[in-house]
């Protein structure tokens, strides 16, 4: 877990309460005007409420003394023209108030995350909330703090589950409330052996997104039906034309952010590999593979350079693609995979130094952290 030590870091959502606000008052001038931002740094940033959700949260935030230092301020908007402006309003607003600025201040639009198409919101929108939440815990560990205050209700769960699994504390002003409080802890544990023995499974949805239903069934050996009920209530099911397609929710993104930032495989070790690179690569010449392996070579150098892998065996190629991908496999106590893009699929086996199940896992788990 991360611990809260000095911060000086800060994601916080944004809603368009700000833009809601001015609209609302013909007084004021236009939101995105000089004269507004003017307007805007003359007033009391923590209660003047016509500068919105965002602006109030965070005065008050700095007012207690929770951030140690203003380094970097994150602003997640939504994507719609509105949350764009608000955005960029705030952005101007933070780097310029002596009280309440940031040395640095960034935007990022949350991609679909937009009301007005329910089901993007559902299916997409909550999930790449969580996901560019993760990427700001990536980024800056326990110098951040989360301000859930702006945008969505639906918004404050997600990062509340998010926060506090990995030790991140998770900020929220009531609108009747004089000051902003942090979150009490919800009632979640993360279930480190569902995360082992399915990593290549939450890697590939992490990775990919939607991916077929006869994908995943021929990954698992199981039918959607059978799978681990664990499981299922971390994933989304769809039909859309004709097929099946699964996906991780809007928790289980946090469920696979969480595991990832507190676990970091990257720092589990694997023995060095004691064949030489130059006889690592193993190929019998499937028929029409040879242009193929030609085209892509420094790409497939590249999987059977890794310290870890002893020998890459081609097995196998098609001459059809889906789409350009590089996915590895963990079968039993082998790893398999293939490369797939314009010209064909390379079907591949890796073998590695792994020598029990975690470190097959962690093989699998790095190979597919390469790109292509």
């Amino acid at each position: 877990m991360l611990l809260a030590y000095y911060r000086d870091s800060m994601v916080c959502t944004v809603g368009a309460s700000l833009m809601s606000n001015f609209n609302r008052d013909k007084a004021l001038p236009p939101l995105e005007s000089k004269e507004a931002l003017t307007w805007m740094l003359e007033q009391d940033p923590e209660n003047e409420r016509t500068l919105g959700a965002e602006i109030n949260s965070i005065a008050s935030l700095i007012k207690l003394g929770i951030l140690n230092q203003r380094r970097n301020l994150i602003l997640l908007v939504s994507d719609t023209p509105g949350g764009e402006m608000v955005g960029k309003v705030l952005k101007e607003y933070f780097e310029l108030h002596p009280e309440v600025g940031f040395e640095k201040v960034e935007v990022r639009t949350v991609e679909d995350l937009d009301d007005s198409r329910i089901n993007d919101f559902k299916s997409k929108g909550l999930r790449n909330l969580v996901r560019e939440l993760g990427r700001c815990i990536k980024e800056y560990q326990n110098r951040l703090v989360i301000n859930a205050t702006g945008g969505f209700k639906a918004q404050i769960a997600f990062a509340l589950a998010l926060g506090q699994a990995v030790g991140i504390p998770v900020y929220y002003r009531f609108e009747k409330f004089p000051k902003i409080i942090e979150l009490p802890p919800l009632p979640l544990s993360l279930d480190i052996k569902l995360w082992e023995e399915n990593m290549d499974l939450f890697s590939l949805l992490y990775m990919f997104g939607e991916v077929e239903e006869d994908e995943i069934e021929e990954m698992t050996g199981e039918s959607f039906a059978q799978l681990d009920p664990k499981i299922k209530m971390l994933l989304d099911r769809e039909h859309i034309d004709g097929k099946n397609y699964i996906s991780l929710n809007p928790m289980g993104e946090v469920f696979v952010n969480a595991m990832e930032i507190s676990i970091d495989l990257s720092d589990i070790e694997l023995k060095e590999s004691d064949v030489p690179i130059e006889k690592r690569f193993i190929y019998r010449k499937p028929e029409h593979s040879e242009q193929f392996i030609a085209k892509y070579k420094a790409f497939i150098e590249k999987i059977y350079s890794q310290p870890f892998v002893r020998k890459l065996i081609v097995t196998g190629f098609s001459q059809h693609f889906d789409r350009t991908i590089a996915l590895f496999k963990k079968r039993g106590s082998e790893i398999f995979g293939s490369i797939g893009a314009k010209g064909g699929t390379l079907k591949v086996k890796v073998e590695t130094t792994a020598s029990n199940d975690l470190e097959i896992r962690v093989a699998v788990w790095k190979l597919n952290q390469l790109n292509m």
